[in-house]
Formats: structure tokens, C-alpha cells, sequence
């Protein structure tokens, strides 16, 4: 499984920090095509939408990613849907996963 474990932002002030403001992504693979480390947003795009891995979010309940491109045609990726009142992905910068 892959897990997105942390994340960067553009901007160091939280106000500013959406799924669309993620630099990069660290992830953590037990995938042998995809090691662990840091990786540009579009890449974990191109690994979800290209390459069709499976990639979760490392909070409960472990919501999957998607990729989506933006009105600028950057690619991008977010949590599914999962209830909850923010992204997962975007919480990992919240709870100190940075």
C-alpha cells in the first residue's frame, strides 16, 4: 500500500493552504515501483491517473486520492470525499505531518 504521510504548501500561512496550494507529498511505499520520499503534486497525479496506483491518505478513514486538474490545466490531487470538514490530505499539514 501507499500512504501520503506528509505534505508542503506554497505558503507557510495556514489560511492559504487547500489542496490546490500543495507543493509536494511525501509518500511511504511498500509498492516496489514507487519508493519513498517527497514527490511534486503532479507526479502523485501522474501515479494515480497514469499508472493507476492506489494511494491513501495516512488519517483515518484513510481516504484514497484523486487526481484532478485545475481551471490553470495544473494537475493535482485530493482526498475522497469522506465527510469530514476539510480534506484529509490538506490535515496532514494541520496536524503537524509537515
Amino acid at each position: 500500500m501507499i500512504y501520503a504521510d506528509k505534505v508542503t504548501f506554497y505558503s507557510n500561512d495556514e489560511n492559504d493552504w487547500t489542496w490546490e496550494t500543495i507543493d509536494q507529498i511525501h509518500l511511504n511505499s511498500d509498492d516496489s515501483s514507487i519508493s519513498s520520499g517527497w514527490y511534486d503534486k503532479a507526479d502523485v497525479y501522474d501515479f494515480i491517473e497514469n499508472q493507476y496506483k492506489v494511494i491513501k491518505v495516512d488519517i483515518y478513514p484513510y481516504p484514497k486520492l484523486i487526481g484532478d486538474i485545475s481551471s490553470n490545466y495544473d494537475k493535482f490531487v485530493k482526498s475522497e470525499n469522506d465527510n469530514t470538514a476539510s480534506d484529509n490530505l490538506v490535515e496532514l499539514g494541520r496536524n503537524g505531518k509537515k
